[in-house]
């Protein structure tokens, strides 16, 4: 745990270093409990993920989110796994970066989601397809989510680029329920993308549908991929489960006692899902 705290204190001045030392820290020393279990001291664990969460909030969001992205392309969508013993120790070493990151990500969007609560009048808006993110925003920012801010700009794509890759990875791995807590902070975004002023409300909209069927395709590519190189350790139609999500969307909304205008915006995004 020492170590792992040094690490974030010395990121906080070196942010490369400190990944690199975190990294290594992750895949080891590794602890079996048995042939299928591979993983590191719980308090070890959990200060690396407070250590990428502190990174992240205070000066690095934009590094962490890129450095959390690539991560998940090493290790879930470009995946090879070796064959024989090795085998498990591998795929071991796999889903404990995997939780990591999905850990930390996560916890860094709770954070960032109570940036919203502030007080604003009705008639204000808080997000604007037209507005960029500081060089170093901090999380959270004053009276929005800066994670959903990024993907509603027309400014952010990496931004945007690398929370798609990262929500893409924690869907496909299924783990821990990752999935079922990236769906639900889609939701989260929807609802709160839904309930800005009518004076943007429509653009930011068309923004967030573009995102979620941006994120459907890369899923389906990223499972497709997989299946080729073999990677596939359960049986999972992720596009049935997304197209699924969204229909209990649009079900829960048109039972409310008004009818949610989530609902509607869920049928939208169905429609463009082509397989």
């Amino acid at each position: 745990m020492a170590i792992a705290q040094a690490y974030g204190r010395i990121g906080q001045r070196s942010l490369q270093p400190a990944l690199r030392g975190l990294e290594v820290l992750t895949l080891y020393p590794l602890r079996h409990k048995n042939d299928k279990d591979v993983g590191i001291p719980r308090g070890v664990f959990f200060t690396i993920v407070w250590s990428y969460v502190t990174l992240a909030r205070f000066g690095h969001a934009r590094a962490m989110l890129k450095y959390m992205a690539e991560i998940c392309e090493h290790y879930c969508r470009d995946r090879h796994s070796p064959q024989g013993r090795e085998r498990t120790e591998y795929l071991g070493q796999c889903r404990l970066m995997l939780g990591t990151i999905f850990q930390a990500f996560f916890l860094l969007s709770s954070i960032s989601l109570s940036g919203q609560q502030g007080s604003k009048k009705n008639q204000e808006a808080r997000y604007k397809r037209s507005d960029a993110l500081p060089e170093h925003p901090s999380v959270p920012a004053e009276q929005q989510d800066i994670l959903l801010a990024g993907i509603l700009s027309d400014n952010e794509e990496e931004w945007r680029n690398h929370i798609m890759t990262i929500l893409c990875a924690a869907m496909l791995e299924n783990r821990a329920r990752s999935a079922e807590t990236a769906f639900y902070l889609l939701r989260i975004w929807a609802e709160a993308v839904l309930a800005e002023p009518v004076s943007v409300r429509a653009t930011l909209r068309e923004q967030y549908r573009q995102f979620m069927v941006e994120l459907w395709k890369r899923g389906c590519v990223w499972r497709r991929q997989q299946l080729q190189a073999h990677e596939i350790e359960y049986i999972d139609d992720f596009s049935i489960r997304y197209k699924n999500t969204l229909e209990q969307w649009r079900v829960e909304s048109f039972y409310a006692p008004q009818p949610l205008p989530l609902g509607a915006f869920a049928r939208d995004v169905g429609s463009c899902l082509k397989a």
